[in-house]
């Protein structure tokens, strides 16, 4: 999107005009949960140019903790569904 979400949040709580936000890509995020944090992080970086990794810097991994997340940015749904078919990750 044109704006943050954080953005966002901050005009309706001041009362300021709310900006109707546009999309620039079509996007999806794949959370990483504790369990999975240590075979993610061991193969970063990732080949693929349009993974970003979003790490949360938490201190202590656990089960079904959130830890980080990848935003995956494509043309279209199908098309980021596919790359993120075709990743490649080894456990």
């Amino acid at each position: 999107c044109n704006l943050s979400q954080f953005k966002m949040l901050l005009d309706i709580l001041t009362g300021a005009e709310i900006t109707q936000p546009t999309l620039n890509h079509s996007c999806m995020m794949i959370n990483v949960l504790g369990q999975d944090y240590e075979i993610f992080t061991a193969q970063l970086p990732f080949s693929k140019k349009n993974f970003f990794w979003h790490d949360y810097e938490k201190k202590k991994s656990k089960t079904n903790r959130k830890m980080a997340h990848i935003n995956v940015i494509g043309k279209d749904r199908k098309s980021i569904h596919e790359d993120i078919k075709n990743m490649r990750i080894k456990t």
